[in-house]
């Protein structure tokens, strides 16, 4: 049900209905501050994820540390082979939100399988995300 139509209840048993202006307001705060990826993540406790993902060219390993929703250290390991060392991917994502989105576009001109070979951008993602 539309918050508008049931009104809030003060303290006196009074209901007030919101105004277009005070939607307005809420819309605009919501807009501004509540949909904002700062106020969402950036307050985030520090955090370690470890992970695996197998995938037609072997088993990845993904071991990470977040802190307020940026990645502080990157490291893979597994049983993948690749032509170029992983470390440089491991430095790109250092100081990348945290997100599907921010970590695709800073390997979106990567050509992954030079790394792990017989991977792509999806598996890789999806493993540095924490998806089985």
């Amino acid at each position: 049900m539309h918050l508008k139509s049931l009104g809030l209840k003060t303290y006196n048993n009074h209901f007030y209905e919101l105004s277009d202006h005070d939607i307005n307001e809420i819309n605009k705060l919501v807009d501004e501050k509540y949909s904002t990826w700062h106020w969402n993540f950036g307050h985030s406790p520090k955090y370690s994820l470890n992970n695996e993902v197998k995938y037609p060219g072997g088993n990845i390993e993904f071991s990470l540390n977040v802190d307020k929703g940026i990645i502080n250290e990157i490291k893979f390991f597994g049983d993948f082979f690749g032509k170029k060392d992983v470390s440089n991917i491991e430095d790109l994502l250092k100081n990348v939100m945290h997100n599907e989105s921010s970590i695709k576009s800073t390997l979106n001109n990567i050509d992954i399988n030079d790394y792990f070979l017989n991977c792509n951008i999806d598996i890789l993602v999806d493993g540095i995300m924490g998806v089985k």
